[in-house]
């Protein structure tokens, strides 16, 4: 008996020190994969997504990052001009413009404005230094731990995975190309058309319009009698842009914004007729001058011909018709391409420490670090 009780105390023993090496072996490796990577270690500390916030010139779109589409859509009438496309307000004015509607937003989200940060995504090449400043101050007074600002022009690529391509975006007060190449836009090559935004287009810009009209064939695509139609901005885009990169550029032509929602078929018109004109087959379109009692600057073809003295070299980019293709936003619409890229980029890069990140994160003046 005296063996077998000691025969049970060893095995006893045996089994209470390889419970106790397993444990202490499992809390190890425990403790080695959730503390092994810097990255991972903030994945656990932090992290919100951050606030997508897209101020358009006619809609605010709102939501999170990581998901597809804002969660809110808010309108935003003409003559609040909440659009930073109106540069021509004081820092105060901008303030007073904008403070309501970054209430209407944190209102729709039902969110602490201090728990998360804001991604502020605009649709200009360059931001106005007053909307810039006012809205910085606004969220900061809403206690908005970091702001960054990002162009819709920047990240739209993101939204469909190309590397090169010329972004087209037409908004309610003009429209704008650029070419884009590996991440970088070609500042070089921006041109921006002031008389083809869609309010300058349509009969009534509160109500849709579905049918195309002569006053669209001017202003878009009849590249004879206005050289300040849309398709004569497109082809000096093209010859601005460096020669090794055209073929890759032409060939991803991206339409987006809230135009094409309000004319659907503006951009297939616009290709087409650029097509037309790199082939030299176009035909000559029956469409009329802009006349006096319209809401345009520009009064007659005589008048426009005297602000436009930049010659269009066609014939240096006519070997590219058989390479232009007009890329569609699907699965996304249209007016939220942008948004959906904007959204997986913060969603991506939020995970890192901000000296890891390309979020380039501003914190309030009290906060910042010197």
């Amino acid at each position: 008996m005296g063996d077998g009780k000691a025969a049970v105390v060893v095995t006893s023993g045996r089994e209470g020190v390889t419970g106790s090496m397993t444990s202490r072996m499992t809390g190890a490796r425990r403790t080695t994969r959730y503390a092994s990577s810097r990255s991972t270690s903030r994945n656990l500390q932090s992290v919100r997504a951050p606030i997508i916030l897209e101020i358009g010139s006619a809609v605010i779109r709102v939501g999170y990052a990581d998901s597809c589409q804002p969660r809110h859509l808010i309108p935003v009438p003409v003559s609040d001009a909440a659009s930073s496309a109106h540069g021509n307000q004081t820092e105060s004015q901008w303030y007073a413009t904008l403070s309501p509607w970054i209430e209407v937003v944190y209102d729709r989200l039902l969110c602490n404005p201090n728990s998360r940060k804001v991604v502020v995504l605009h649709s200009q090449f360059v931001v106005p230094i007053a909307w810039q400043a006012a809205l910085e101050q606004l969220l900061w007074n809403k206690g908005v731990p970091e702001i960054t600002f990002v162009s819709a022009l920047e990240i739209l690529p993101v939204a469909q995975g190309w590397k090169r391509g010329l972004i087209v975006h037409v908004s309610r007060d003009e429209a704008v190309c650029i070419c884009h190449s590996d991440g970088h836009l070609l500042p070089f090559t921006f041109q921006s058309v002031p008389e083809c935004g869609y309010q300058h287009l349509l009969e009534d810009p509160s109500k849709l319009q579905c049918e195309w009209t002569t006053k669209m064939d001017f202003n878009l695509l009849d590249e004879l009698h206005n050289p300040n139609s849309f398709v004569t901005a497109l082809i000096k885009c093209l010859e601005a842009c460096p020669r090794d990169i055209r073929y890759d550029i032409i060939h991803n032509l991206v339409f987006c914004g809230d135009g094409l929602m309000v004319i659907p078929d503006l951009g297939r018109r616009v290709t087409q007729r650029l097509e037309q004109i790199l082939e030299g087959t176009q035909p000559e379109l029956e469409s009329q001058p802009v006349d006096a009692s319209s809401t345009t600057t520009t009064t007659s073809t005589q008048e426009i011909v005297h602000m436009t003295a930049v010659p269009v070299a066609i014939k240096s980019v006519q070997s590219l018709a058989s390479r232009l293709r007009m890329l569609s936003c699907a699965p996304y619409r249209p007016d939220m391409i942008a948004w959906a890229g904007s959204s997986l980029w913060a969603a991506t890069w939020n995970r890192y420490e901000n000296d890891e990140s390309r979020i380039d994160w501003k914190l309030p003046p009290m906060t910042a670090v010197p």
